[in-house]
């Protein structure tokens, strides 16, 4: 689980020269690749077949075979299409329009994009595997928010989920 602001031509490469599996989100940055899975994928998304309910949130997922890196290694795209997202940012916009600090054209932007993301990995994930692994970066981090922050923790010289639990739960 790398953070999409590693997402380089040069860290991918790495990547897979060294056989490192990955998944990340795709940057707004790269925006050719971007482009490219939404034109393949954008028609094919809103369906019953690519619903997933994932914690309390209805979302609409698509994988899609791309390629990636100067190398063009295979990958996979997770084209995501998030209702509830999709639902704040495009209310968010109303109402910056109905306040005019919005141009139309601006608005219209916000809207066709509003609630899509995407999810590049090195891996074949099922689309009702994809968030749940994804989100698992979100865990991770709080609990490096917490080490770092009150808990004050010592850093960790361990190599299993288990042995982290069990210092987590010591501390």
């Amino acid at each position: 689980l790398i953070d999409a602001g590693y997402f380089t031509e040069p860290n991918i490469e790495e990547l897979y020269h060294t056989g490192i599996e990955f998944l990340t989100r795709l940057p707004e940055r790269n925006r050719s690749l971007y482009k490219t899975i939404l034109a393949q994928g954008k028609d094919q998304l809103i369906q019953r077949k690519n619903l997933v309910r994932y914690n309390g949130r209805a979302v609409y997922i698509l994988r899609l075979p791309c390629f990636i890196g100067k190398e063009k290694h295979e990958a996979y795209a997770y084209l995501g299409y998030d209702v509830d997202r999709a639902s704040d940012e495009s209310h968010k916009a109303v109402k910056k329009l109905a306040d005019r600090k919005l141009s139309d054209e601006h608005f219209q932007k916000i809207l066709d994009s509003a609630g899509l993301f995407v999810i590049v990995s090195s891996l074949p994930f099922s689309s009702d595997e994809i968030l749940p692994v994804y989100y698992l970066r979100q865990t991770i981090e709080q609990y490096f928010d917490i080490s770092k922050g009150s808990a004050k923790l010592t850093p960790l010289r361990i190599h299993s989920e288990q042995a982290l639990y069990g210092h987590l739960v010591l501390s």
